[in-house]
């Protein structure tokens, strides 16, 4: 048998550590061969698995000791580990809401995948007019199914302005919640009064329903 290179011990051990063993310990009893002899957990499978080289006898061992599936479940990590070793590569973890955003980002932008969105995104290039044109497209979307159209918005700001638009939220909860405390108003209509009074001691314009409602004619 073919001796593992330096290079591929080394690989080995790095598996051998951040991977397997962790997979291993996490292992319940009945993943365990009940007939083995001596008992799997009286076996030294850190120093078993570093000792073996490489994933052919480690594979040989295991069969030993624990079921085939998660036998075949080691190889699948293996073969993967290898693969973004060899092409550089590594897993982010997202969530699910965020890899569909960032999949039709990389349509909106035509690039060649999510490294070159990324690099369009974080790279001063000459990607700037097809940044803004893309920026755009995407702002289109909607993903009203699985967040808030005001998520939706914060996500588009920088994350200064999400935190003080946040940040003004929270002020206004708590305003609205002392003012509560203070007012003795049964009058109808007094709570939207007090609202619009609130908006427009920050600042802003209060939206009159009717015109809005026009607009939408």
């Amino acid at each position: 048998m073919k001796k593992p290179t330096q290079e591929e011990l080394a690989l080995w051990f790095e598996f051998n550590t951040n991977s397997l063993i962790p997979f291993i310990e996490s292992l319940s009893d009945e993943h365990f061969i009940s007939d083995v002899n001596p008992p799997a957990y009286e076996i030294d499978l850190s120093m078993a698995m570093a000792n073996a080289g490489g994933i052919k006898e480690a594979t040989k061992l295991l069969r030993e000791l624990i079921v085939e599936e998660k036998v075949q479940a080691i190889q699948t990590r293996w073969r993967s580990f290898k693969y973004r070793k060899k092409n550089k590569k590594t897993t982010l973890q997202v969530s699910q809401a965020s890899r569909r955003k960032m999949l039709d980002f990389v349509e909106d932008a035509e690039a060649s995948g999510i490294d070159e969105a990324i690099d369009m995104l974080l790279t001063k290039k000459s990607y700037d007019f097809d940044l803004e044109i893309a920026k755009e497209k995407h702002g289109e979307r909607v993903y009203d199914n699985d967040e808030s159209y005001l998520c939706n918005l914060l996500n588009i700001l920088t994350k200064r302005d999400r935190e003080r638009i946040i940040n003004e939220i929270r002020l206004s909860f708590l305003a609205g919640w002392s003012a509560s405390k203070r007012s003795r108003a049964k009058k109808l209509g007094a709570n939207e009064r007090a609202a619009d009074n609130y908006i427009n001691s920050i600042g802003l314009e209060v939206v009159e329903a009717i015109d809005y409602l026009d607009e939408l004619d």
